[in-house]
């Protein structure tokens, strides 16, 4: 599985912060991946965060091709925690 050379410094960092904030970082956060799979189809997790396929095999096209799905899963998480506002 292919990953960013950046997220193992990511994890390293995460080591610094609260045992709280570190976990909750790990709940929503999505890291996507260069992956013949379609853009954005869980492939597991690496560290406690989850993965998904950027939609590119080509680790240079990731950010292109997975923009359209980051802003999706951004849309959705904002109508999730909307929702819980409203059940308090």
């Amino acid at each position: 599985m292919k990953f960013s050379p950046n997220f193992p410094y990511f994890v390293l960092k995460m080591s610094q912060l609260s045992a709280s904030t570190r976990a909750h970082l790990r709940r929503v956060s999505v890291n996507f991946v260069a992956s013949d799979r379609l853009a954005g189809e869980r492939l597991g997790e690496f560290g406690g965060v989850e993965e998904r396929s950027a939609g590119s095999d080509r680790h240079e096209w990731t950010s292109h091709a997975a923009f359209n799905r980051v802003f999706e899963l951004v849309r959705q998480r904002m109508e999730e925690e909307e929702g819980k506002k409203e059940e308090l």
